[in-house]
């Protein structure tokens, strides 16, 4: 029976895919011919942080600049993805879900995204009443996962991950826990016959299935 219930949270809870990618082209915008690069760099990198990306961009466009270079981008890249994510549009459902959850489980978020912007980002939207724990990096998202088994004294199979990329999928896994898609344009799901839902009105019925 599941216990705790994991959510990512770009794609998950908000819908801020596109905000955090379209973020690297401006900060980049005052140089030329840039959105080339940063595409190609993008496509490439799916599952990098934003120093490795911007790392992997200024490499391409300007192939002497330094670490100072890259923290400076990094600290533009974060104050404009924050300030955005803070008010941007929930996914359908979210607001309803967490309340609908919040008396039944233990709820956490589980995010590649920073930690200390991650929870600046929860308390903004008022979202921070309703999780036991808002993790991010640098942990890697097993790691977060483990964190909370430990946490909980839950086996795997008492947790469910909701997710929306093959990373979180991965993670789920690795740990034995159950996982359910959320679907958006972004996805990069290889296994076939996952859970997969629109929004998240139903998600409280789909884990009930889980035994």
């Amino acid at each position: 029976m599941v216990k705790v219930v994991i959510f990512d949270f770009d794609g998950v809870l908000i819908d801020s895919n596109a905000i955090k990618r379209e973020a690297y082209y401006q900060i980049f915008a005052s140089l030329d011919n840039s959105r080339g690069a940063i595409s190609a760099c993008l496509q490439e990198e799916r599952e990098g942080d934003r120093y490795h990306v911007i790392r992997r961009i200024l490499q391409r466009l300007c192939p002497q600049a330094g670490e100072e270079e890259v923290s400076s981008y990094a600290k533009n890249y974060g104050i404009i993805c924050e300030a955005r994510t803070s008010t941007c549009r929930e996914i359908p459902g979210a607001s309803a879900c967490l309340d609908c959850l919040a008396g039944k489980y233990d709820l956490y978020i589980n995010s590649a995204t920073y930690e200390d912007s991650l929870r600046r980002v929860v308390y903004k939207r008022g979202w921070d009443h309703y999780f036991r724990e808002v993790l991010g990096s640098p942990r890697t998202k097993v790691e977060n996962l483990a964190r909370i088994m430990k946490c909980q004294k839950v086996a795997g199979q008492e947790m469910v991950f909701i997710g929306d990329s093959q990373r979180d999928l991965n993670a789920a896994q690795t740990c034995g826990c159950h996982f359910v898609g959320i679907k958006n344009a972004d996805n990069d799901f290889k296994a076939k016959n996952l859970v997969l839902l629109d929004d998240l009105y139903t998600l409280d019925k789909v884990i009930l299935e889980y035994k």
